[in-house]
Protein backbone atom coordinates (compact mmCIF):
# COMPACT_ATOMS: atom_id res chain seq x y z
CA UNK A 1 0.00 0.00 0.00
CA UNK A 2 1.33 3.46 -0.87
CA UNK A 3 2.03 6.15 1.70
CA UNK A 4 -0.76 8.33 0.31
CA UNK A 5 -4.40 7.43 0.83
CA UNK A 6 -6.94 8.21 -1.81
CA UNK A 7 -9.29 10.97 -0.71
CA UNK A 8 -12.81 9.64 -0.04
CA UNK A 9 -14.94 10.19 -3.11
CA UNK A 10 -17.86 12.57 -2.81
CA UNK A 11 -20.95 11.31 -4.54
CA UNK A 12 -23.99 13.18 -5.84
CA UNK A 13 -27.23 11.27 -5.27
CA UNK A 14 -30.61 12.19 -6.74
CA UNK A 15 -33.60 11.20 -4.65
CA UNK A 16 -36.88 10.94 -6.56
CA UNK A 17 -40.05 10.70 -4.46
CA UNK A 18 -43.00 9.35 -6.42
CA UNK A 19 -46.00 10.24 -4.28
CA UNK A 20 -49.75 10.14 -4.80
CA UNK A 21 -50.14 13.92 -5.14
CA UNK A 22 -46.74 15.17 -6.25
CA UNK A 23 -43.26 14.20 -7.40
CA UNK A 24 -40.35 15.39 -5.31
CA UNK A 25 -36.67 15.55 -6.16
CA UNK A 26 -33.58 16.29 -4.10
CA UNK A 27 -29.86 16.30 -4.89
CA UNK A 28 -27.47 15.59 -2.04
CA UNK A 29 -23.69 15.45 -1.81
CA UNK A 30 -22.65 12.34 0.10
CA UNK A 31 -19.34 12.42 1.95
CA UNK A 32 -17.89 9.94 4.44
CA UNK A 33 -16.41 12.79 6.48
CA UNK A 34 -19.49 14.97 7.12
CA UNK A 35 -23.24 15.22 7.04
CA UNK A 36 -24.89 15.04 3.62
CA UNK A 37 -25.27 18.40 1.94
CA UNK A 38 -28.56 19.24 0.26
CA UNK A 39 -27.69 20.93 -3.02
CA UNK A 40 -31.22 21.63 -4.21
CA UNK A 41 -34.74 20.22 -4.10
CA UNK A 42 -38.10 20.61 -5.76
CA UNK A 43 -41.63 19.27 -5.50
CA UNK A 44 -44.01 19.35 -8.47
CA UNK A 45 -47.74 18.74 -7.94
CA UNK A 46 -49.40 16.08 -10.06
CA UNK A 47 -52.14 17.62 -12.16
CA UNK A 48 -55.28 17.40 -10.05
CA UNK A 49 -58.06 15.36 -11.65
CA UNK A 50 -61.67 15.47 -10.46
CA UNK A 51 -62.13 11.84 -11.54
CA UNK A 52 -59.24 9.55 -10.62
CA UNK A 53 -58.50 7.47 -13.72
CA UNK A 54 -55.25 5.50 -13.34
CA UNK A 55 -53.93 5.88 -16.88
CA UNK A 56 -54.63 9.63 -16.98
CA UNK A 57 -53.15 10.05 -13.50
CA UNK A 58 -50.06 8.05 -14.52
CA UNK A 59 -49.48 10.33 -17.53
CA UNK A 60 -49.78 13.38 -15.27
CA UNK A 61 -47.32 11.79 -12.86
CA UNK A 62 -44.71 11.26 -15.58
CA UNK A 63 -45.14 14.89 -16.67
CA UNK A 64 -44.49 16.01 -13.08
CA UNK A 65 -41.48 13.69 -12.86
CA UNK A 66 -39.98 15.28 -15.99
CA UNK A 67 -40.57 18.78 -14.61
CA UNK A 68 -38.95 17.84 -11.29
CA UNK A 69 -35.85 16.40 -12.98
CA UNK A 70 -35.54 19.44 -15.25
CA UNK A 71 -35.59 21.70 -12.20
CA UNK A 72 -32.86 19.69 -10.47
CA UNK A 73 -30.69 19.81 -13.59
CA UNK A 74 -31.29 23.54 -13.92
CA UNK A 75 -29.86 24.02 -10.42
CA UNK A 76 -27.09 21.42 -10.87
CA UNK A 77 -26.39 20.70 -14.58
CA UNK A 78 -23.77 17.99 -13.91
CA UNK A 79 -26.47 15.64 -12.66
CA UNK A 80 -26.16 12.77 -10.17
CA UNK A 81 -23.86 9.77 -9.87
CA UNK A 82 -26.64 7.57 -8.50
CA UNK A 83 -30.44 7.70 -8.17
CA UNK A 84 -32.77 6.51 -5.45
CA UNK A 85 -36.38 6.24 -6.67
CA UNK A 86 -38.89 5.93 -3.83
CA UNK A 87 -42.32 4.47 -4.57
CA UNK A 88 -45.39 5.30 -2.50
CA UNK A 89 -47.98 2.57 -1.94
CA UNK A 90 -49.92 3.83 -4.97
CA UNK A 91 -47.12 2.76 -7.35
CA UNK A 92 -45.86 -0.41 -5.73
CA UNK A 93 -46.82 -3.17 -3.34
CA UNK A 94 -44.93 -4.14 -0.20
CA UNK A 95 -45.59 -6.55 2.62
CA UNK A 96 -43.81 -8.35 5.44
CA UNK A 97 -44.28 -12.10 5.11
CA UNK A 98 -44.08 -14.25 8.24
CA UNK A 99 -42.98 -17.85 7.64
CA UNK A 100 -43.05 -20.43 10.42
CA UNK A 101 -41.68 -23.97 10.01
CA UNK A 102 -42.08 -26.72 12.58
CA UNK A 103 -40.82 -30.31 12.33
CA UNK A 104 -40.72 -33.33 14.60
CA UNK A 105 -36.99 -33.85 14.08
CA UNK A 106 -34.28 -31.15 14.32
CA UNK A 107 -33.27 -29.68 10.96
CA UNK A 108 -30.36 -27.51 9.90
CA UNK A 109 -30.81 -23.91 8.78
CA UNK A 110 -28.33 -22.85 6.10
CA UNK A 111 -28.20 -20.23 3.34
CA UNK A 112 -29.66 -22.57 0.74
CA UNK A 113 -32.58 -23.40 3.07
CA UNK A 114 -33.33 -19.70 3.64
CA UNK A 115 -32.91 -18.76 -0.04
CA UNK A 116 -35.54 -21.33 -1.02
CA UNK A 117 -37.98 -19.90 1.53
CA UNK A 118 -37.41 -16.35 0.26
CA UNK A 119 -37.77 -17.34 -3.42
CA UNK A 120 -41.00 -19.18 -2.68
CA UNK A 121 -42.50 -16.25 -0.75
CA UNK A 122 -41.59 -13.82 -3.53
CA UNK A 123 -43.37 -16.07 -6.07
CA UNK A 124 -46.47 -16.31 -3.86
CA UNK A 125 -46.54 -12.55 -3.27
CA UNK A 126 -46.23 -11.86 -7.00
CA UNK A 127 -49.16 -14.17 -7.75
CA UNK A 128 -51.32 -12.61 -5.04
CA UNK A 129 -50.70 -9.07 -6.31
CA UNK A 130 -51.03 -9.70 -10.04
CA UNK A 131 -53.04 -6.82 -11.58
CA UNK A 132 -53.42 -5.00 -8.24
CA UNK A 133 -50.88 -2.23 -8.80
CA UNK A 134 -52.59 -0.72 -11.84
CA UNK A 135 -55.34 -1.33 -14.36
CA UNK A 136 -52.95 -3.07 -16.77
CA UNK A 137 -51.94 -6.72 -16.84
CA UNK A 138 -48.18 -6.45 -16.40
CA UNK A 139 -45.99 -8.79 -14.40
CA UNK A 140 -44.65 -7.81 -10.97
CA UNK A 141 -40.93 -7.31 -10.44
CA UNK A 142 -39.01 -7.50 -7.18
CA UNK A 143 -37.43 -4.20 -6.12
CA UNK A 144 -36.51 -4.99 -2.50
CA UNK A 145 -36.47 -7.63 0.17
CA UNK A 146 -35.16 -7.48 3.69
CA UNK A 147 -34.91 -10.15 6.37
CA UNK A 148 -36.20 -8.42 9.48
CA UNK A 149 -36.05 -11.15 12.08
CA UNK A 150 -35.18 -14.82 12.42
CA UNK A 151 -35.80 -17.09 15.39
CA UNK A 152 -34.91 -20.65 16.34
CA UNK A 153 -37.10 -22.55 18.79
CA UNK A 154 -38.85 -19.30 19.71
CA UNK A 155 -35.67 -17.28 20.40
CA UNK A 156 -34.64 -14.41 18.18
CA UNK A 157 -31.22 -14.92 16.63
CA UNK A 158 -29.29 -12.68 14.25
CA UNK A 159 -27.27 -15.45 12.61
CA UNK A 160 -29.31 -18.65 12.25
CA UNK A 161 -26.99 -20.35 9.75
CA UNK A 162 -25.47 -23.76 10.43
CA UNK A 163 -27.64 -24.27 13.48
CA UNK A 164 -30.32 -26.89 14.11
CA UNK A 165 -33.83 -26.43 15.46
CA UNK A 166 -37.29 -27.94 15.48
CA UNK A 167 -38.96 -24.56 14.99
CA UNK A 168 -37.83 -21.78 12.68
CA UNK A 169 -39.50 -18.46 11.84
CA UNK A 170 -38.47 -15.57 9.62
CA UNK A 171 -39.96 -12.14 8.85
CA UNK A 172 -39.24 -11.06 5.26
CA UNK A 173 -40.23 -7.68 3.86
CA UNK A 174 -40.87 -7.82 0.10
CA UNK A 175 -41.45 -4.91 -2.31
CA UNK A 176 -42.82 -5.22 -5.85
CA UNK A 177 -43.49 -2.89 -8.74
CA UNK A 178 -45.22 -3.58 -12.03
CA UNK A 179 -42.76 -4.13 -14.88
CA UNK A 180 -44.35 -1.52 -17.14
CA UNK A 181 -44.26 1.14 -14.41
CA UNK A 182 -40.62 0.41 -13.59
CA UNK A 183 -39.63 0.44 -17.26
CA UNK A 184 -41.30 3.80 -17.95
CA UNK A 185 -39.72 5.31 -14.84
CA UNK A 186 -36.26 4.01 -15.78
CA UNK A 187 -36.56 5.28 -19.35
CA UNK A 188 -37.63 8.76 -18.26
CA UNK A 189 -35.08 9.05 -15.48
CA UNK A 190 -32.17 7.84 -17.60
CA UNK A 191 -33.23 10.09 -20.48
CA UNK A 192 -32.78 13.11 -18.21
CA UNK A 193 -29.95 12.05 -15.90
CA UNK A 194 -27.92 9.82 -18.19
CA UNK A 195 -26.72 6.26 -17.73
CA UNK A 196 -26.34 6.08 -13.95
CA UNK A 197 -27.47 3.38 -11.49
CA UNK A 198 -31.10 3.52 -10.28
CA UNK A 199 -32.14 1.87 -7.02
CA UNK A 200 -35.85 1.42 -6.26
CA UNK A 201 -37.30 1.17 -2.77
CA UNK A 202 -40.74 1.45 -1.19
CA UNK A 203 -41.55 4.41 1.05
CA UNK A 204 -42.67 2.25 4.04
CA UNK A 205 -39.33 0.43 4.20
CA UNK A 206 -37.36 3.67 4.00
CA UNK A 207 -39.43 5.39 6.71
CA UNK A 208 -39.15 2.28 8.90
CA UNK A 209 -35.36 2.22 8.43
CA UNK A 210 -35.23 5.91 9.33
CA UNK A 211 -37.08 5.37 12.61
CA UNK A 212 -35.17 2.22 13.53
CA UNK A 213 -31.66 3.44 12.77
CA UNK A 214 -31.70 7.22 13.04
CA UNK A 215 -34.45 8.27 15.48
CA UNK A 216 -34.43 6.95 19.05
CA UNK A 217 -37.86 5.31 19.27
CA UNK A 218 -39.57 2.50 21.11
CA UNK A 219 -39.49 -0.88 19.43
CA UNK A 220 -43.24 -0.74 18.72
CA UNK A 221 -45.10 2.16 17.10
CA UNK A 222 -47.26 3.19 14.14
CA UNK A 223 -46.36 5.67 11.43
CA UNK A 224 -48.87 7.31 9.10
CA UNK A 225 -48.50 9.11 5.79
CA UNK A 226 -51.56 11.13 4.72
CA UNK A 227 -50.91 11.50 1.00
CA UNK A 228 -52.85 13.14 -1.80
CA UNK A 229 -54.87 10.18 -3.03
CA UNK A 230 -54.15 7.60 -0.31
CA UNK A 231 -53.31 7.31 3.36
CA UNK A 232 -50.84 4.66 4.54
CA UNK A 233 -50.67 3.14 8.01
CA UNK A 234 -47.60 1.08 8.95
CA UNK A 235 -47.29 -1.03 12.09
CA UNK A 236 -43.89 -1.61 13.66
CA UNK A 237 -43.93 -4.20 16.43
CA UNK A 238 -40.85 -5.55 18.23
CA UNK A 239 -38.66 -3.60 15.77
CA UNK A 240 -40.22 -5.32 12.74
CA UNK A 241 -42.25 -3.58 10.02
CA UNK A 242 -45.13 -6.03 10.32
CA UNK A 243 -47.75 -4.51 8.04
CA UNK A 244 -48.70 -1.53 5.88
CA UNK A 245 -52.30 -0.82 4.95
CA UNK A 246 -53.31 1.80 2.40
CA UNK A 247 -56.81 3.20 1.97
CA UNK A 248 -58.09 5.43 -0.86
CA UNK A 249 -58.68 8.63 1.06
CA UNK A 250 -56.05 11.35 1.20
CA UNK A 251 -55.91 15.14 1.24
CA UNK A 252 -57.30 15.50 -2.27
CA UNK A 253 -60.70 13.94 -1.62
CA UNK A 254 -61.54 16.84 0.73
CA UNK A 255 -60.62 19.34 -2.00
CA UNK A 256 -62.78 17.46 -4.51
CA UNK A 257 -65.67 17.53 -2.06
CA UNK A 258 -65.31 21.30 -1.58
CA UNK A 259 -65.02 21.95 -5.33
CA UNK A 260 -68.17 19.91 -5.97
CA UNK A 261 -70.26 21.50 -3.20
CA UNK A 262 -69.17 25.05 -4.07
CA UNK A 263 -69.44 24.31 -7.82
CA UNK A 264 -66.01 25.78 -8.43
CA UNK A 265 -62.57 24.90 -9.82
CA UNK A 266 -59.92 22.92 -7.95
CA UNK A 267 -57.61 25.91 -7.42
CA UNK A 268 -60.51 27.89 -5.98
CA UNK A 269 -61.33 24.99 -3.66
CA UNK A 270 -57.75 25.04 -2.34
CA UNK A 271 -58.05 28.78 -1.70
CA UNK A 272 -61.38 28.34 0.10
CA UNK A 273 -59.96 25.66 2.43
CA UNK A 274 -56.77 27.63 3.13
CA UNK A 275 -58.73 30.78 3.95
CA UNK A 276 -60.94 28.78 6.30
CA UNK A 277 -57.94 27.24 8.10
CA UNK A 278 -56.32 30.67 8.48
CA UNK A 279 -59.54 32.17 9.86
CA UNK A 280 -60.02 34.56 6.92
CA UNK A 281 -63.11 33.02 5.32
CA UNK A 282 -66.36 34.96 5.25
CA UNK A 283 -68.99 33.74 7.73
CA UNK A 284 -71.25 32.53 4.92
CA UNK A 285 -68.39 30.46 3.47
CA UNK A 286 -67.49 29.05 6.89
CA UNK A 287 -71.08 28.01 7.56
CA UNK A 288 -71.18 26.11 4.28
CA UNK A 289 -67.68 24.67 4.58
CA UNK A 290 -67.79 23.41 8.18
CA UNK A 291 -70.23 20.52 7.55
CA UNK A 292 -68.32 19.54 4.40
CA UNK A 293 -65.10 19.23 6.40
CA UNK A 294 -66.85 17.34 9.19
CA UNK A 295 -68.33 14.88 6.69
CA UNK A 296 -64.87 14.38 5.12
CA UNK A 297 -63.33 13.82 8.56
CA UNK A 298 -65.99 11.25 9.43
CA UNK A 299 -65.42 9.41 6.16
CA UNK A 300 -61.64 9.39 6.65
CA UNK A 301 -62.08 8.26 10.25
CA UNK A 302 -64.21 5.36 9.04
CA UNK A 303 -61.44 4.12 6.74
CA UNK A 304 -58.90 4.69 9.53
CA UNK A 305 -60.91 2.65 12.04
CA UNK A 306 -61.28 -0.21 9.58
CA UNK A 307 -57.51 -0.24 8.97
CA UNK A 308 -56.71 -0.14 12.70
CA UNK A 309 -59.12 -2.98 13.34
CA UNK A 310 -57.39 -5.08 10.69
CA UNK A 311 -53.85 -4.57 11.98
CA UNK A 312 -54.87 -5.09 15.62
CA UNK A 313 -56.33 -8.56 15.12
CA UNK A 314 -53.20 -10.34 16.36
CA UNK A 315 -52.67 -8.15 19.44
CA UNK A 316 -53.40 -4.60 20.69
CA UNK A 317 -51.59 -1.74 18.98
CA UNK A 318 -48.82 0.42 20.45
CA UNK A 319 -49.92 3.84 21.65
CA UNK A 320 -47.25 5.83 19.81
CA UNK A 321 -48.15 7.22 16.38
CA UNK A 322 -45.76 9.20 14.21
CA UNK A 323 -47.35 11.30 11.46
CA UNK A 324 -44.84 12.13 8.73
CA UNK A 325 -45.97 15.44 7.33
CA UNK A 326 -44.85 18.44 5.35
CA UNK A 327 -46.39 21.83 5.94
CA UNK A 328 -49.89 22.19 4.57
CA UNK A 329 -51.05 18.76 5.70
CA UNK A 330 -54.73 18.22 6.44
CA UNK A 331 -54.58 18.59 10.20
CA UNK A 332 -58.31 17.94 10.32
CA UNK A 333 -57.47 14.30 9.57
CA UNK A 334 -54.67 14.26 12.13
CA UNK A 335 -57.24 15.38 14.71
CA UNK A 336 -59.16 12.18 13.99
CA UNK A 337 -56.30 10.19 15.51
CA UNK A 338 -57.06 11.80 18.88
CA UNK A 339 -60.58 10.40 18.91
CA UNK A 340 -60.99 8.53 22.20
CA UNK A 341 -63.11 5.87 20.48
CA UNK A 342 -59.91 4.58 18.83
CA UNK A 343 -58.36 3.76 22.20
CA UNK A 344 -60.08 0.37 22.07
CA UNK A 345 -57.36 -0.77 19.62
CA UNK A 346 -54.39 0.08 21.86
CA UNK A 347 -52.57 -1.57 24.73
CA UNK A 348 -54.54 -0.96 27.97
CA UNK A 349 -57.13 0.90 25.87
CA UNK A 350 -55.23 4.18 26.19
CA UNK A 351 -55.59 7.01 23.61
CA UNK A 352 -52.92 7.30 20.94
CA UNK A 353 -49.90 9.50 21.62
CA UNK A 354 -49.32 11.48 18.43
CA UNK A 355 -46.07 13.06 17.29
CA UNK A 356 -45.69 14.91 14.01
CA UNK A 357 -42.36 14.41 12.25
CA UNK A 358 -41.71 17.72 10.51
CA UNK A 359 -38.70 19.07 8.57
CA UNK A 360 -37.54 20.97 11.68
CA UNK A 361 -36.85 17.64 13.42
CA UNK A 362 -34.33 16.72 10.70
CA UNK A 363 -32.60 20.06 10.21
CA UNK A 364 -29.44 19.15 12.15
CA UNK A 365 -28.78 16.01 10.09
CA UNK A 366 -27.84 18.06 7.00
CA UNK A 367 -25.74 20.84 5.61
CA UNK A 368 -27.54 23.18 3.21
CA UNK A 369 -26.04 24.65 0.06
CA UNK A 370 -28.98 27.02 -0.29
CA UNK A 371 -30.94 27.27 2.97
CA UNK A 372 -33.21 25.23 5.20
CA UNK A 373 -36.18 27.36 4.14
CA UNK A 374 -35.52 26.39 0.51
CA UNK A 375 -35.00 22.65 1.06
CA UNK A 376 -37.18 21.50 3.97
CA UNK A 377 -39.26 18.68 2.49
CA UNK A 378 -39.59 16.02 5.22
CA UNK A 379 -40.10 13.05 2.89
CA UNK A 380 -37.13 13.95 0.71
CA UNK A 381 -35.03 14.55 3.81
CA UNK A 382 -35.89 11.12 5.26
CA UNK A 383 -35.20 9.46 1.90
CA UNK A 384 -31.93 11.38 1.53
CA UNK A 385 -30.76 10.20 4.94
CA UNK A 386 -31.50 6.65 3.79
CA UNK A 387 -29.55 7.26 0.57
CA UNK A 388 -26.62 8.74 2.49
CA UNK A 389 -26.35 5.97 5.08
CA UNK A 390 -27.59 2.81 3.40
CA UNK A 391 -26.98 2.96 -0.36
CA UNK A 392 -23.72 1.32 -1.42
Amino acid sequence: MGIFRKKPKEEIIAVIDLGSASVGGMLIKKSVSSEPEIITSTRVPINFLMDVDFQAFWRCTINSLTMAMNQLLKDYPKGPDKILCVLSHLWGMSQTRIIKIKKEQPFEVDKNFLDKIIDNEIKIFKMQNQNKVSDSKGQQELVEYKIMRTSLNGYEIKDPFNKTAKRFSVYIHIGLVENSIKEILENNILKNFGDVPIIFHSLPLIVFTFFKNIIDTDESFIFINIGGETSDISLVRRSVLEETISFPRGKNFLIRRVASKFKTFINDAFSIVNSYKEGHAASSVSEKLTPIIEDAKNEWRGFLEKALKEISQESPLPKKIFVVSNKGAVYEFIECLKDESLAKFTILAKPFEIEIVSPDALKNYFKFKRSFDSDNDVFLMIESLFADKFLD
